[in-house]
């Protein structure tokens, strides 16, 4: 039986995270060109991981399938900690 994991998102995790994006808003529908669906993507979630103080990926089987960002004034951004869990493993 599979098991949810809900867990702080990690760097690795932007490509699915994005993928999700792309799908919930289904950007393929509105346009007809790859570059600017990918585009369309990043200009949504660049404010969103940047202004984000709270961030949580739920996994199931290791495949990221649901993500949650907020925003508390004041906390350290979800950014700096993914920067920071980065340079540490270097």
């Amino acid at each position: 039986m599979s098991k949810l994991i809900i867990r702080d998102i990690d760097q690795k995790d932007i490509a699915s995270i994005k993928e999700i994006v792309r799908e919930v808003w289904d950007w393929d529908l509105a346009f007809n060109c790859e570059d600017v669906v990918k585009a369309a993507v990043d200009i949504y979630f660049a404010p969103v991981l940047h202004d984000a103080t709270f961030a949580r990926v739920a996994v199931l089987d290791g495949i990221v399938v649901g993500v949650i960002f907020g925003a508390v004034e004041g906390k350290i951004l979800v950014i700096s900690i993914c920067f920071m869990t980065l340079r540490a493993r270097l």
